[in-house]
């Protein structure tokens, strides 16, 4: 990968990390689906005004496509509901560290899904790995004081992370025959209905109460997350693939903490600097898997010359 798309992906893994600082100052006083629906429906309007002013292919041409788009907006909406309830049925700390399992289900799926699919090495997947074990340090302080159905939660945040990495590997094969803009854009615009029924029947009466910084944060959520960070993702994905790129995503639960930290004033401790460094060490051997796994070829290629050749030489 060049620098400019690891420089995306980086970008990408961070705004989806202070996502989660601003989705916890608009939780403060709405409901998770106000915040949800209120956040797609800012991203769908700046979505269509962009995606109009830019491309002449915004709109579907085909009732194949317009599925596809459906099927998209379906599992955003899926991932979200489900999410939700685990969340209350289990720790932040735990829900933190099962929904980072999504990127590991992003590899499995890509070698195996579609027509095309990823050729993904033991090192990329050993990779994987080490990320998801700097992550669990991360949190590993934050199990304790855990309900008793918290395995139900766990479970629930596991089926939303599995939903999450179906979601992105679908996107994917729909970038394969449109604009990635246009994917992300009728993602967003069809979970809106999808969003404000499930408000309407869980929130009734809605309250839209807030201070000005609640609103900042669903702006944050609806412009520069729904309205440009998914459309980056999904290019980035369509580009270089849904497995390499999802080793960056690994970085995102790290980013939350540490801008939660700064935000709440909460102490990060060494876990986290330590958990941060194995985090990096896996995504960089994601990345370098093909130089790693040649050095290591000739590194046993060069045991198995005898003594006397190396002196020879």
């Amino acid at each position: 990968m060049p620098w400019t798309a690891i420089t995306a992906a980086v970008m990408v893994s961070v705004l989806l990390g202070a996502d989660q600082v601003t989705r916890k100052i608009a939780l403060e006083q709405m409901s998770p689906l106000v915040v949800g629906a209120l956040s797609n429906t800012v991203g769908s309007v700046a979505l269509l005004a962009y995606s109009f002013k830019r491309t002449t292919k915004w709109y579907p041409q085909s009732r194949a496509i317009w599925r596809m788009h459906a099927i998209s907006a379906g599992l955003m909406v899926a991932v979200t509901l489900i999410a939700l309830v685990g969340v209350h049925l289990t720790t932040a700390g735990r829900a933190a560290i099962f929904n980072s399992v999504h990127p590991l289900f992003i590899v499995l799926l890509a070698s195996r899904i579609g027509s095309k699919p990823e050729v993904i090495t033991p090192m990329q997947v050993t990779g994987m790995i080490v990320s998801f074990f700097g992550v669990v340090i991360v949190f590993s302080n934050r199990l304790a004081g855990a309900p008793s159905t918290m395995w139900q939660g766990d479970l629930m945040i596991l089926a939303s992370a599995f939903v999450l990495s179906l979601l992105l590997i679908h996107v994917r094969r729909v970038t394969q025959f449109v604009d990635p803009l246009q994917a992300i854009t009728w993602q967003v615009v069809l979970s809106v209905p999808g969003f404000w029924a499930a408000a309407l029947f869980f929130n009734n009466p809605i309250i839209l109460h807030a201070d000005t910084k609640t609103w900042l944060a669903i702006l944050y959520q609806g412009l520069l997350i729904a309205g440009f960070t998914f459309v980056l993702r999904a290019e980035l994905i369509r580009k270089f693939g849904a497995g390499r790129i999802s080793a960056f995503f690994f970085i995102t639960p790290i980013v939350g903490v540490v801008l939660g930290a700064a935000t709440f004033g909460d102490d990060l401790g060494l876990r986290t600097v330590i958990g941060c460094l194995v985090v990096l060490l896996g995504v960089t051997a994601v990345q370098n898997a093909g130089r790693i796994q040649m050095g290591w070829k000739r590194f046993f290629q060069e045991l198995k010359q005898p003594i006397h050749k190396k002196i020879d030489e």
